[in-house]
């Protein structure tokens, strides 16, 4: 009984961690230019737990992912940023310009489009902290991992709006889950998908290789 306590407590300790490093990192960064690299560390650090990764240590490994992706992760932030507000403008404005019949179809097109850049810049942290890529094949990928996968997104999607809720009506209980655990089931969301992509990679290479 001992050991499982301490197993729980262990589990909940590195998501406190998690969390306050989040957090600290986050506004030393000012916010703006703190928020992407912290959340790439977090998603990087969740991998190498799920992993089960010898050694690692949670401080240690989180500000070496925060450095490696700090350039790259803010200027992703501000690509998505750009996109976030022209799908904004472009749905505060359709009533303005286009009559009754017009604007129910652009709104739900615009909706649609403002779904998959949501999951895109979600997927986009597990993709980065996942694989080794070069620039813009980061969100190349983040992208077509939305439509490789429905079921999966779907699952992302639910959980995004769960955690959007339990923010909202149950604020108390947010702040013990913080981002970490949130971040940890996305994270094994993807890891799923991750190795079923290794395996047909895999797969194929033996067949071309037979």
């Amino acid at each position: 009984m001992s050991n499982k306590i301490q197993l729980v407590a262990g589990w909940l300790s590195q998501f406190i961690i998690l969390n306050v490093l989040w957090f600290v990192f986050t506004v030393l960064g000012l916010g703006i230019l703190g928020f992407m690299p912290a959340t790439v560390a977090v998603f990087s650090v969740s991998r190498d737990l799920i992993n089960r990764k010898e050694g690692v240590s949670i401080p240690v490994y989180f500000f070496r992912y925060y450095k490696k992706m700090f350039l790259l992760s803010n200027a992703f932030g501000l690509l998505f940023g750009v996109l976030g507000y022209i799908v904004y403008v472009n749905i505060r404005f359709i009533p303005f310009f286009y009559p009754d019949n017009i604007q129910v179809y652009l709104m739900g097109i615009l909706i649609a489009g403002a779904v998959v850049l949501t999951l895109t810049f979600i997927n986009l942290f597990s993709v980065m902290a996942h694989y080794d890529l070069k620039g813009f094949q980061y969100v190349k990928n983040a992208f077509s991992l939305v439509f490789a996968e429905p079921g999966l997104m779907l699952m992302q999607l639910f959980w995004i709006v769960a955690y959007a809720l339990i923010l909202i009506f149950l604020p108390k209980v947010s702040i013990f889950i913080g981002v970490s655990m949130f971040i940890y089931l996305i994270m094994s969301i993807h890891l799923s998908r991750f190795e079923r992509i290794k395996r047909k990679t895999e797969a194929k290479a033996m067949l071309v290789n037979a």
